[in-house]
């Protein structure tokens, strides 16, 4: 059951990545005055419940039917697509701000005001969301034909000085210290991002026993492969970033969170089949690496690190150093949303 509630913006949530990027703005909007809505996938709503403060977030389509192109999209895109609809007119959205295009769709039946951001503009989804968006806003490296180019990747919004300061004491309930410790994500293959990359790689890797490695696996089923030094870090993560900031190093078959270490300064390794220009941006910076699981993890276990202070003033410098270079995000959404208002 929903409530009637004076809000006029309805933010939109399909994905993890998503909640991160908008996280900020969705916490320093009023309750009164905003909706969330998130589709029921993975760890993404317990994660919502945990990080959102005030209220609670709305939740319709489950990704248990994502079997297959079809089912995605007869069983979870058309069907979320009217409930979004039924949300705007029944709360009188005045502005709809999302990181895909659903919600987007719904906004343009009725004419509501809408922006989208987009960091993987494959050509059906652009177009997309060029058709039912008051503007579209694309991550650095783009330049499409009716789009606005943001001068940073989604994942500053979050990571930016501004907004986020690793916490040591994220790393106590683990028992570890500073970079004494290797962290990992292992993604499902059974996605639509994924499907075409060889399964379990990380999982299959071979480390020194006296290498502690802190893994999160997207597919918990895997948690009896892995090895007796490492340990599944349990979901939601508290802090993870703290977590992730710390590590002696971070390998992912998943291209988001290697992209988050890389602008934590942290050594980031991306073993995962897909060339994106994001990743890229991150390599010729050089903060990334695009390497196969067994060579990152071979790597990062060969680095020695005897100053922890020194370590620490290394990867903040080059926090700051992106900070000056690139846009603060959360800005441009709050100045859309004050003239959408």
């Amino acid at each position: 059951m929903y409530v009637q509630i004076s809000t006029v913006i309805l933010f939109d949530i399909y994905h993890l990545p998503q909640w991160n990027f908008l996280k900020n703005t969705i916490n320093a909007t009023p309750e009164n005055e905003r909706i969330v809505c998130c589709v029921d996938r993975s760890r993404l709503r317990s994660i919502i419940d945990a990080e959102l403060e005030g209220g609670s977030v709305n939740c319709f389509g489950s990704y248990k039917y994502n079997f297959n192109f079809l089912s995605m999209i007869m069983l979870i895109i058309v069907p979320r697509i009217v409930w979004l609809m039924w949300m705007i007119r029944k709360h009188k959205v005045k502005f709809v701000v999302s990181a895909n295009y659903q919600s987007n769709l719904a906004a343009k039946f009725f004419s509501t005001r809408n922006i989208v951001f987009n960091d993987d503009p494959r050509k059906g989804v652009i177009q997309l969301a060029k058709f039912a968006a008051d503007r579209v806003y694309v991550t650095k490296g783009f330049s499409i034909e009716g789009t606005s180019t943001l001068n940073c990747l989604k994942e500053w919004a979050y990571l930016n000085p501004k907004y986020f300061t690793p916490d040591l004491k994220a790393l106590q309930h683990y028992g570890v210290e500073p970079f004494s410790y290797i962290m990992g994500r292992e993604v499902s293959t059974n996605t639509t991002n994924y499907y075409d990359q060889e399964t379990d790689q990380l999982i299959h890797c071979e480390c020194p026993s006296n290498e502690r490695i802190l893994i999160s696996l997207e597919d918990k089923s895997k948690r009896d492969l892995l090895k007796d030094n490492w340990t599944l870090l349990q979901e939601p993560i508290k802090d993870i970033h703290s977590l992730m900031f710390f590590s002696k190093g971070f390998l992912s078959t998943g291209d988001s969170m290697a992209r988050e270490a890389a602008e934590l300064g942290v050594p980031a390794y991306y073993a995962g089949a897909r060339n994106m220009i994001a990743n890229q941006i991150l390599i010729d910076m050089g903060l990334m690496k695009h390497a196969s699981a067994q060579s990152a993890l071979s790597e990062i276990a060969s680095l020695e690190i005897d100053d922890v202070e020194k370590e620490i003033a290394r990867r903040e410098e080059v926090r700051n150093r992106i900070a000056n270079e690139w846009d603060d995000v959360n800005k441009i959404i709050e100045k859309e949303i004050e003239y959408n208002r």
